[in-house]
């Protein structure tokens, strides 16, 4: 059981909404996801491994563009093990919502919600 006092991210992990391969284009995703500021699609190569990312406002109005023409390359990521309080006060400052988790070798584990991440903070004593 993790000590209370050092919470760590993988402590708000949840899975992923959504990821999809470099062969996804614009209607595929847009299938998938459900509109929302939150919205996001891990782009990820057939190994899982975190190539990129797709926000909901950032789909092109054709379903026909391939993914590879509006994701945004190298998101920031972060690891499990890493420190709950600091990440999100980082995620706060940057007004970042959300953020995809991997592993050391990139892939995808899932995603942290900030929200969820700050009501384990004011759960812990």
């Amino acid at each position: 059981m993790p000590d209370p006092t050092n919470a760590v991210a993988g402590e708000a992990l949840v899975p992923a909404t959504y990821a999809c391969g470099l062969d996804a284009d614009a209607g595929a995703i847009r299938a998938e996801l459900r509109p929302g500021a939150d919205a996001m699609c891990a782009v990820t190569n057939e190994h899982g491994v975190v190539l990129g990312r797709v926000r909901w406002r950032d789909l092109p109005e054709g379903d026909d563009a391939p993914v590879s023409d509006f994701m945004q390359s190298g998101p920031a990521t972060v690891r499990t093990a890493e420190a709950l309080g600091p990440l999100v006060g980082r995620m706060q400052k940057a007004g970042v919502k959300t953020i995809l988790v991997t592993s050391s070798d990139g892939r995808l584990l899932g995603m942290l919600h900030r929200d969820d991440a700050e009501r384990i903070l004011r759960e812990r004593p």
